[in-house]
């Protein structure tokens, strides 16, 4: 499996925890009871994100592949799934131009 995306600026750095493990973070669960004595438990809202990746095991990926030195080449497939949904979530600066499954 290869895929090879492509950054709108040259020599673009990225963090491989800004787009592999990225969960979702809610702030305090809150529980309340209702007339009839059932607990409920509710998460309040989502506060933002963040991967799951140790700040120890994160590396920077460089975009410096191709004539204009903005390409990237990904192997691995969760690095292609989050890469990939990193871009649906309205990413505009980083395209993906191929792929070999």
């Amino acid at each position: 499996m290869k895929a090879v995306f492509q950054s709108d600026k040259s020599c673009f750095q990225i963090a491989k925890s800004s787009f592999v493990g990225v969960i979702d973070v809610f702030s305090e669960e809150q529980t309340l009871y209702s007339e009839s004595g059932q607990k409920v438990t509710y998460k309040l809202e989502k506060v933002g994100k963040r991967s799951t990746i140790p700040p120890k095991d994160d590396i920077s990926y460089i975009f410096q592949e191709g004539k204009n030195h903005n390409q990237l080449t990904l192997t691995d497939p969760e690095e292609i799934a989050g890469m990939r949904e990193f871009i649906k979530k309205g990413v505009d600066y980083i395209h993906e131009v191929s792929s070999e499954e």
